[in-house]
């Protein structure tokens, strides 16, 4: 039987970011993990799943910049066994809406200024 290599699909190049960007969402917020012009990843502490979608995802950076009105959808939802004595971990995919010309600038921005 051969085995078939990993193929990647995402579409764009994925960017660590620098530890303390949050997430906001209207329901709970988290730490984002890496981004890319396509979508994001974050961790939450919580043990409830994410709405469908959520349009007013806030992303808050270093040197008070944020990108505000942000359509995401969630795409992946991974749960971490919680340690003894420790709330659930989540790590969170999602992927952007359709964004406006000026959201896509403001974007490239966010990335180049808070990827490390």
């Amino acid at each position: 039987m051969a085995i078939e290599r990993f193929r990647e699909r995402r579409c764009y190049r994925r960017y660590p970011v620098r530890d303390g960007i949050l997430v906001s969402t209207p329901s709970r917020a988290g730490e984002m993990l890496d981004i890319s012009m396509g979508g994001l990843s974050f961790r939450q502490v919580d043990s409830k799943e994410l709405p469908e979608d959520f349009e007013s995802a806030i992303l808050f950076g270093e040197d008070e910049l944020f990108l505000e009105d942000m359509p995401l959808k969630p795409v992946g939802d991974y749960t971490q066994e919680p340690l003894a004595g420790y709330r659930q971990i989540r790590k969170i995919g999602a992927r952007f809406g359709e964004l406006t010309k000026e959201q896509r600038e403001r974007l490239r921005d966010f990335i180049q200024v808070q990827s490390r």
